[in-house]
């Protein structure tokens, strides 16, 4: 985190997606994600360091194909390599590929005459752009940081190709996660020419908006360098209905007696859950893993509307004994709905990972049997139990093999536990994809609401 926060006061880049935990978990990304321009200059950096000639740079490609995620090994491996050029990756361990870069060696342009656009400063906050305020966007930038401060991060890189390069290509990220289309951005790829420095500052402006894909393309040239720049606009946090919306959907009463457990409860289908039944006039009890915030937000709307006894929360993680967090819960827990996960899409490449099998597990079996367990033991009738299987059981996509074989194992258990004991009544649904922030990609898809899928689910149950 150190690093996301060196390269953000260099670059001006303070998008929370690189620098908010909490923030990033609700994106694509699903967790804190470096910038991609800064793994790029890292990848020069090491090239320069090695001998590549860098100082010849004439053109330079580069697509940004996953996130970066902290903590993960990185290697850049080199594919090809000769006096005309160089081509590169950056590869996971495991082989996922995450960025490629094709450099082209030869003589230099001189930089393109035109005026520059008027000056604006870095904004503090990233901007949330309509298409048409994207479409008019145009401007000068400067530098937040001083030039000893790019040569101390990347001294070969910079005493190849000059300072003020460097430090426009880290522009071209403030540009992406500030401005345009800033807040919710994805940048994607990257093309810039290497010219003759004219003096002139950095400068970028929007030269399309296609809203069929949320793309955006833009120019940007000054400081030596002349880049294309292509970025998308992600989706952004799946906000649940309002109580007064979910309120309507329920008859007053209808789940009146009942003291809900629903573990993994502070957004998406856990979230519309608690509200769904809190309206219908049950009692429930929300756990979190990291989403504090989204957990009290959540309790102190369905108190607002239902009481200051309809909602409590409580911290949960199936990393940790099951047993003793389950005892923390209050008293006359009748009901339990399991919502508990890591992050499901993953950055792969096998068929198969043993150890992703062995996290999605260790969450939908070993944790879920274990709170079944704890639960019941505490329950003087019959324990209410949901267990939301998935669609991608039968109807898998690519890459999801991990956690379609995990639902499948859980769906086994849950028949198990129900026919061993009479006191355990378990329902499993293979829901279909439903909005959430998990799910939720740049270009729309197909989805469920989540109250809507879960409320038949939610009667059923009784």
């Amino acid at each position: 985190m150190a690093d996301q926060e060196a390269f953000a006061s260099l670059s001006g880049d303070r998008n929370p997606l690189h620098l908010d935990p909490l923030a990033a978990r609700r994106t694509q990304s699903g967790a804190v994600a470096v910038h991609g321009v800064h793994a790029l200059l890292w990848c020069l950096e090491a090239l320069a360091h090695s001998g590549v000639p860098i100082a010849r740079l004439r053109r330079l490609s580069v697509k940004f194909a996953k996130f970066v995620h902290l903590g993960r090994q990185v290697t850049l491996q080199t594919s090809h390599s000769d006096a005309a050029g160089l081509r590169a990756s950056l590869v996971t361990t495991d082989n996922v590929v995450l960025l490629t870069l094709t450099m082209k060696f030869g003589d230099r342009e001189s930089a393109a005459a035109g005026v520059p656009p008027q000056p604006m400063a870095i904004p503090a906050t990233a901007l949330a752009l309509t298409a048409l305020e994207r479409l008019q966007m145009a401007a000068t930038l400067a530098a937040p940081a001083p030039a000893n401060v790019f040569e101390a991060a990347f001294p070969h890189l910079t005493g190849a190709l000059g300072v003020r390069r460097i430090a426009g290509l880290s522009l071209t990220s403030t540009v992406v996660g500030m401005i345009c289309p800033g807040l919710h951005s994805i940048y994607s790829g990257l093309e810039t020419t290497i010219v003759g420095d004219d003096g002139r500052e950095f400068w970028f402006r929007t030269t399309g908006v296609d809203e069929r894909f949320n793309m955006t393309t833009l120019e940007a040239g000054g400081a030596g360098i002349s880049c294309r720049i292509t970025a998308f606009e992600r989706s952004p946090p799946i906000e649940a209905d309002s109580m007064a919306t979910l309120a309507s959907l329920v008859m007053p009463g209808e789940f009146a007696g009942s003291t809900v457990a629903i573990l993994g409860g502070s957004r998406g289908l856990g979230a519309a859950t608690a509200k769904l039944i809190a309206a219908g006039g049950g009692r429930v009890v929300i756990t979190y893993a990291r989403g504090h915030d989204d957990a009290q937000r959540l309790r102190d709307e369905i108190r607002a509307a239902c009481g200051a006894s309809a909602c409590d929360i409580h911290p949960f993680d199936f990393h940790l004994p099951i047993t003793a967090q389950m005892t923390a819960l209050p008293e006359g827990v009748t009901h339990l709905y399991y919502f508990a996960t890591p992050l499901i899409g993953r950055q792969k490449a096998p068929a198969y990972s043993r150890a992703l099998f062995g996290e999605f597990v260790h969450a939908y079996v070993d944790a879920f049997a274990e709170a079944c367990a704890a639960l019941r033991s505490r329950c003087t009738g019959v324990l209410r139990v949901f267990y939301p299987s998935s669609v991608y059981v039968a109807e898998r996509p690519p890459n999801m093999a991990e956690y379609a074989m995990a639902k499948a194992a859980g769906e086994v258990l849950c028949e198990e536990l129900a026919r061993t004991d009479a006191g355990l009544r378990i329902l499993v649904a293979r829901l279909p994809r439903v909005v959430t922030d998990q799910t939720a990609a740049v270009m729309s898809r197909e989805a469920e609401n989540a109250a809507v899928t879960m409320l038949p689910h939610i009667r059923a149950l009784g």
